[in-house]
Formats: C-alpha cells, sequence, structure tokens
C-alpha cells in the first residue's frame, strides 16, 4: 500500500485572519479502519483530520502540522507505532503532542512495555469506536504541557 499524507477533504479554509481548527492525526495502515476513523472525528467539525498510512508519512505530517493529538496503530509499515511514540516525545518541538497507541498484537503489548517513553494512552483492538472517540475527547480536554522551543 502506498504511503498516503493527507488532510481531510471536509475541513474548508477559514476567513482570512482566522486560525486553522486544531488537527488529530489518525495513523493507520488498514484503510478500512482509517476511513471509519476519520469519519468519526469529522463529525465534530472541530477538528481538522490528518492521516497517514504509514509511520513515515506520519512523522512528516506531525512535524508540517503540529497536531493536538496523534492516533496511531502500533504495526505500521516504514515506522512502527513504537518508534513514532519515542520521536514524537523525545523532539521538544513535538513532545508536547497527545499521542493514543492502538493495537491488537500481544508482542506489540509487551514491546510497549518495555519502551522508556510511553503513549498518553492506549487501546486494544477491537475496540468500540465510540468509546476510543470518548478517550481521545477525555484526553482532548486535559491541559497539556506547552510546546518545547
Amino acid at each position: 500500500m502506498r504511503s498516503v499524507c493527507q488532510t481531510s477533504p471536509m475541513v474548508e479554509s477559514p476567513p482570512a485572519g482566522k486560525p486553522l481548527p486544531p488537527a488529530i492525526l489518525v495513523a493507520e495502515d488498514n484503510r478500512l479502519l482509517l476511513n471509519l476513523l476519520r469519519m468519526q472525528f469529522e463529525k465534530d467539525g472541530q477538528y481538522r483530520i490528518l492521516y497517514a498510512a504509514d509511520g513515515k508519512a506520519a512523522l512528516e505530517v506531525i512535524e508540517r502540522e503540529l497536531p493536538v493529538l496523534v492516533l496511531t496503530d502500533m504495526m505500521m509499515p516504514l515506522i512502527d507505532g513504537v518508534e513514532l511514540c519515542q520521536r514524537v516525545k523525545t523532539n521538544p518541538r513535538t513532545s508536547h503532542i497527545r499521542l493514543v497507541m492502538m493495537t491488537a498484537h500481544p508482542k506489540g503489548l509487551d514491546r510497549l512495555r518495555q519502551a522508556k517513553i510511553q503513549p498518553d494512552a492506549f487501546v486494544p483492538k477491537p475496540f468500540k469506536v465510540s468509546q476510543l472517540v470518548t478517550k481521545v475527547f477525555e484526553l482532548l480536554l486535559k491541559p497539556s504541557p506547552p510546546p518545547g522551543p
């Protein structure tokens, strides 16, 4: 599957002088799940929804757009979710970004437990989309540390 790095077509450009709404990045290599999650988050209308189909594309979007939250699969091509988490959380420019990781793989859970840097939340697959959306919005309501220099 080719790398996908796009902004949701549902978001219109704001009027001149108004800032863009905050962004949520969905990084998922399963196109069906990616589209389902994108549609769920677009319903709210308060956020720009960005999406990537692999970890490398996700890092590019994160560096360029600085989303308020990244929802990522643990097992992705090119760069997996654990490495993505490590890179985001150790970079002063992106360390404030909330990160939610999803996985269905028991080996992935073991690897996550051994990682020195953890995501802000973890969601085991399978999950109910409504519960995931609730968890994401609850996390977004919590104060976050300011961005680094």
